[in-house]
C-alpha cells in the first residue's frame, strides 16, 4: 500500500448484532490484522479520532494479532516513510505480536509502544 492520502476515517463499524464475527471499530487509517508480507509506505495518514467504545485499537497504522478471532499473527510487515499526525491515541500502534514487524523512517509524534516514531 503506497502513496495514499488517508484522513478522517472515523465512521463507526459496529459488531454483528449476534455478537459473532467482526469486532466494533472506528478511527483506523490502515489496519494490518493478522496479515503477512505487507508493505505500508509513503502514505499520509491523518486525523483519526474515536468517539465510541471500540474492540480494536484506533490509530493511524494499527498492526494486531487476530488469532482470538480465528486469524493469525502478523508477519513480515514494513511500515516506512509515512507521514502520520493527529491520530488518537497513536499514529503507530502494534500489539507487539508477530514476526519481522518493522517501523522505519516514519514522521509521527505518538506510538504504542513508544519509540516507533524514531528512525
Amino acid at each position: 500500500m503506497r502513496d495514499n492520502v488517508i484522513s478522517q476515517n472515523n465512521r463507526l463499524c459496529p459488531r454483528n448484532q449476534s455478537g459473532q464475527g467482526n469486532p466494533q471499530f472506528e478511527s483506523i487509517g490502515v489496519l494490518v490484522a493478522g496479515s503477512r508480507k505487507i508493505d505500508v509506505r509513503n502514505n499520509t495518514i491523518t486525523d483519526h479520532s474515536p468517539k465510541d467504545p471500540v474492540d480494536l485499537p484506533p490509530g493511524g497504522v494499527v498492526v494486531i494479532d487476530t488469532t482470538a478471532l480465528g486469524g493469525a499473527k502478523p508477519a513480515d510487515v514494513t511500515v516506512a516513510g509515512n507521514v502520520l499526525r493527529n491520530n488518537i491515541p497513536a499514529d503507530l500502534f502494534s500489539d507487539g505480536t508477530g514476526a519481522n514487524i518493522v517501523f522505519s523512517h516514519n514522521t509521527c509524534e505518538a506510538s504504542q509502544p513508544a519509540g516507533a516514531c524514531k528512525g
